[in-house]
């Protein structure tokens, strides 16, 4: 079954940032892979396709924003995996379990620190967990 792999967490813990993180890591990791960005600034969506595996990636989970049409484009592209943001709770996490006929659903904890250093090096670490959580192989 296909996967979305949501990153769910308060206001400006770092959730755009560890997707744009993973997107990083998905580049090194797959340098044959076809990145189609389809918004880039702060918050970034692309489509990527890794052999016979599709991935969206939308890092914009705050409500009233494009994060509900964004998973319906992805779905409606046959992703195989999706990565996206939430909030914690409300609209955002109701339009990620509107997908759960498609698609498994995991959603993982942004972890949030004062610190800025921590917190660069936990979006990191979370980007780099998330990939492990796609099991994409190649």
């Amino acid at each position: 079954m296909n996967k979305i792999i949501c990153l769910k967490g308060r206001a400006n813990s770092g959730k755009s940032k560890t997707l744009r993180n993973l997107l990083a890591l998905l580049k090194s990791t797959y340098p044959n892979a076809i990145i189609n960005i389809l918004i880039d600034g702060s918050d970034v969506q692309a489509i990527i396709d890794i052999g016979d595996i599709k991935i969206g990636i939308e890092s914009q989970g705050d409500p009233n924003r494009r994060l509900k049409t964004s998973l319906e484009l992805f779905a409606s592209l046959d992703c195989n995996i999706i990565f996206c943001t939430a909030r914690t709770s409300g609209m955002t996490v109701e339009w990620v379990n509107s997908h759960a006929e498609k698609y498994d659903i995991n959603f993982v904890k942004q972890t949030y620190s004062s610190n800025i250093e921590q917190q660069e090096s936990s979006n990191q670490e979370r980007a780099q967990q998330l990939l492990d959580l796609a099991n994409l192989i190649g």
